[in-house]
């Protein structure tokens, strides 16, 4: 997590899978990174927890299908 945080800067990391769907590992997690983390880092749990995969490749699909249909091809 702190590997990421340095080397993108993101505004925020969205942890998911197993740990994603956990929510008494983030806070032991923040600790840590906040220890020793250079960068303030935001930890947040995936909205869909293990599903977010899913969810996210359904979401692509369809959107994918409504363009072709809509431009004809």
């Amino acid at each position: 997590v702190v590997s990421v945080a340095v080397t993108l800067d993101p505004e925020v990391i969205v942890m998911t899978g197993g740990l994603g769907s956990n929510s008494i590992l983030l806070d032991p997690l923040r600790r840590a990174v906040e220890a020793i983390s250079p960068l303030t880092v935001k930890l947040e749990l995936a909205r869909f927890g293990t599903r977010a995969g899913l969810v996210g490749a359904t979401t692509y699909a369809q959107r994918h299908l409504q363009k072709a249909i809509t431009s004809g091809a």
